[in-house]
């Protein structure tokens, strides 16, 4: 589900891309997600490290991946 604008603030936005491109993760080895549709997800150290940008949603386990941070953002998603 892509959006065609993102209403997340700029700083969320500059915070998220920082967050991914310096591999901020929490003690428990995830980088935490949040979407609009009040979806939460979460990105593995792993994942990170290996450059895929991939979203494993915390619920369903469903994995969407993206090809940079920009197409995650225009999804919808942020940091936690």
């Amino acid at each position: 589900m892509k959006r065609e604008s993102n209403s997340w603030s700029e700083g969320l936005q500059q915070q998220t891309r920082e967050a991914i491109s310096e591999m901020r993760v929490n003690p428990d080895g995830k980088l935490h997600f949040k979407n609009h549709d009040n979806r939460y997800s979460f990105m593995t150290t792993q994942d990170l490290v290996s450059g895929n940008l991939c979203l494993t949603d915390k619920e369903n386990g469903q994995v969407s991946e993206f090809a940079d941070s920009d197409e995650l953002l225009n999804a919808g998603w942020a940091i936690d």
